[in-house]
């Protein structure tokens, strides 16, 4: 997994954004297949996103843990 920075855009009434092709190529990523996306909108404080978690989970291993099993395991 590998953070990228995009840009949002407006496609008829929703939005989308564009995988760059190295990163496409890279990832192995190709069309019509199924991916996860993980939005983390910029103009948001770090802190304040994680903030909420903060309340629902005990330490920082154990939301790093969640977080890996969500991402990788299905």
């Amino acid at each position: 997994m590998m953070p990228i920075d995009v840009e949002v855009r407006r496609w008829g009434n929703s939005f989308g954004v564009t995988i760059p092709k190295d990163v496409a190529r890279r990832e192995q990523i190709r069309e019509n297949q199924h991916v996860k996306v993980l939005i983390l909108a910029s103009n948001k404080k770090v802190k304040q996103s994680f903030g909420m978690v903060r309340k629902l989970i005990k330490n920082a291993q154990e939301a790093k843990d969640n977080l890996r099993r969500e991402l990788y395991n299905e």
